[in-house]
C-alpha cells in the first residue's frame, strides 16, 4: 500500500489522507495543552482515561476510513497498514512484533512515541507510563478492523520512563 496516494487536498481548506479529514498542526503543542489543561480539571487518572477512549475513537475512525471494506481474510495486511500510516502521520515509530490474527496476543514497539517524546521535553521526572493515546488508537485498530470491542492495550515498557522502547500488548 502506497500511503502517498493516500494523503491528498480535496480542496482548499481540506486535507484527506485514506478518507480521514487531516490537520497539520502542532501535535506536541496541541496534546500537552490538553494533557495540562484536563489533568488540571479532572486529575490525571481521568485524564488518561479520556484520552485512551479518544485514541480509540480516532483510531476506528482512521482504520474504517483507510480500509472501508476488510473481511476475514486481509485484517492482518490492513492493522500493518494502520499503523504505517499512524507512523507516516508523525505519531513515531512503530514495529508490529507479533500478531496473532484473528485477534489474540498481539505486541507493538514504538520508539519517540508522540506521548512519550512530549513528556520527555516538558516532564522528564514523569514516574508513569504515558502512551494511553496510542494504546487506544492500537485498539481503536484492532476493533474496526474485526468488529470486535474487547481488546485491550497495556502499556509494558515507556521511554517517558527510561525504557529503551514503549511496549505495548494488545489481547482481547
Amino acid at each position: 500500500m502506497v500511503l502517498k496516494a493516500f494523503l491528498n487536498s480535496e480542496e482548499n481548506g481540506i486535507l484527506s489522507f485514506g478518507g480521514a479529514r487531516m490537520a497539520l498542526l502542532d501535535i506536541e503543542a496541541g496534546f500537552w495543552g490538553l494533557r495540562r489543561q484536563m489533568e488540571a480539571l479532572v486529575g490525571r487518572q481521568l485524564t488518561d482515561n479520556a484520552l485512551q477512549q479518544a485514541g480509540a475513537n480516532a483510531g476506528a475512525s482512521f482504520a474504517r476510513a483507510f480500509v472501508p471494506q476488510v473481511g476475514t481474510e486481509g485484517g492482518e495486511s490492513a492493522f500493518h497498514a494502520c499503523v504505517a500510516a499512524y507512523q507516516a502521520a508523525g505519531f513515531g515509530q512503530f514495529e508490529v512484533e507479533m500478531l496473532e490474527w484473528p485477534p489474540g496476543r498481539m505486541r507493538i514497539t514504538g520508539h519517540n512515541t508522540i506521548e512519550a517524546w512530549m513528556i520527555r521535553q516538558h516532564e522528564p521526572q514523569t514516574k508513569q507510563m504515558v502512551c494511553v493515546y496510542t494504546a487506544g488508537v492500537l485498539v481503536g485498530f484492532v476493533n474496526a478492523l474485526t468488529g470486535r470491542q474487547d481488546i485491550i492495550c497495556s502499556e509494558q515498557s515507556c521511554q517517558a520512563l527510561g525504557a529503551d522502547r514503549c511496549l505495548f500488548e494488545l489481547l482481547p
